[in-house]
């Protein structure tokens, strides 16, 4: 069995992923606030978290949690 390690952008679609099933206040989406995503990255994590879930309201949770994030960066 080997162990690996998680990069950087596998662990911003971890933490965008539990921010749209957890909300605002959990700690998931806290944790991708304070690791300041650049736009770039939050739209492959995006792209990633969307390819999870095929429900028709998921997209616009998505984009949702993306934009809080964003406006949260500043």
């Amino acid at each position: 069995m080997s162990v690996g390690f998680a990069g950087r952008q596998s662990i911003l679609a971890l933490k965008l992923a539990a921010g749209v099933d957890q909300g605002p206040k959990s700690v998931h989406l806290q944790d991708l606030i304070v690791l300041a995503p650049t736009p770039d990255e939050l739209d492959r994590a995006g792209e990633w978290v969307l390819s999870q879930d095929e429900s028709d309201q998921f997209p616009a949770l998505v984009k949702g949690v993306k934009d809080y994030v964003q406006r949260a960066l500043g």
